[in-house]
């Protein structure tokens, strides 16, 4: 196949597929009055700026722990992150089988992206080939990939863009004309330098869209993490088959949650959170995945939101005048 330029409105999928939208804003709370027990901030301090006999200024610094104040630092109206897209990892050796990926309207733009973790040295990794793939459509006809696909970009391609793709990575635009369903992408020959490939599918044109909201993007141990999962579109009628949900921390933790029906449209995924360890303090993941059927028409769609995970503090920090007379 003749090498494709990247037009400039594919370049605007191919930034869909590394945009992480967050909405995070540092707000102010009241500290609470001391307590018996508690130290006074007074005891608290160090110098910075040893030795004090050199100095007429120092920085004081002062941290402590502080008890909960509900609704701190917590947003009124959480981020809501809406998807399009789906995305699975999938075996070398299943690609050479034949992997399924499902639309619901033409045109999807698919990325296939080597999984570099583990290996010694990522940019060693070899660049999946467009011309080694076949497609099969619903009707069950097979096809060479690159007669398909309205535009494709290598990773020689990719890389030349600065958008951060893993090493290897494959990105296409499948055809209108292919329309839309089940349809199966076959490796012809043997992938090698890799195990795993993830493969994204972005059902750009599909009017039916997933849509997550937490209810709150700050968590405190004890809290229970809520995220609301829609998904909307015009249609009728929706049978949900499978929905899946869970978090993942900073240090490779997983949590699963557990699922509820709000509405025929709507569900809610909520797990109690326990107290955390400094490992666990910081920023989570929230990982959602809905199989359904809609108006006779298989919809996959993988959604992913953020929570802060928080232990309440309070923090000072000044300049002041030191005194070194005697």
């Amino acid at each position: 196949m003749k090498r494709m330029p990247v037009y400039s409105g594919f370049i605007v999928y191919l930034l869909l597929f590394t945009a992480i939208s967050s909405s995070y804003a540092a707000k102010t709370a009241e500290m609470l009055p001391l307590e018996e027990g508690d130290f006074a901030a007074s005891n608290l301090f160090e110098f910075n700026n040893a030795p004090l006999l050199n100095h007429s200024k120092v920085d004081i610094a002062v941290s402590w722990p502080i008890k909960r104040v509900t609704g701190a630092n917590k947003h009124k109206k959480p981020y809501t992150s809406r998807s399009k897209a789906f995305w699975k990892p999938v075996s070398t050796s299943q690609l050479q089988r034949g992997i399924s990926i499902t639309t619901t309207a033409p045109g999807a733009v698919v990325r296939m992206s080597p999984v570099t973790a583990g290996i010694d040295n990522p940019a060693s990794v070899p660049a999946l080939d467009i011309n080694s793939f076949e497609i099969i459509d619903a009707q069950g006809l097979r096809y060479r990939l690159t007669d398909k696909v309205s535009n494709a970009a290598s990773f020689e391609q990719l890389d030349g863009l600065r958008l951060g793709f893993a090493p290897g990575t494959l990105v296409f635009m499948l055809k209108d004309e292919l329309g839309s369903g089940e349809f199966k992408l076959v490796a012809q020959t043997p992938v090698k330098g890799m195990e795993k490939i993830v493969v994204y599918v972005f059902d750009k044109s599909s009017d039916i869209v997933l849509t997550m909201q937490m209810r709150s993007d700050i968590v405190f141990g004890g809290d229970t993490v809520v995220a609301r999962l829609e998904l909307a579109g015009n249609f009728d009628q929706l049978l949900a088959d499978k929905m899946h949900a869970y978090l993942s921390g900073p240090s490779g933790q997983r949590i699963d949650m557990n699922i509820d029906s709000v509405s025929k449209t709507m569900i809610e995924a909520r797990v109690p959170m326990h107290k955390f360890s400094e490992e666990e303090i910081g920023i989570w993941d929230v990982h959602a995945k809905v199989n359904a059927v809609v108006e006779n028409r298989e919809v996959q769609r993988n959604v992913r939101n953020m929570i802060a995970i928080n232990l309440p503090g309070a923090a000072l920090k000044k300049k002041v005048d030191i005194d070194v007379s005697d």
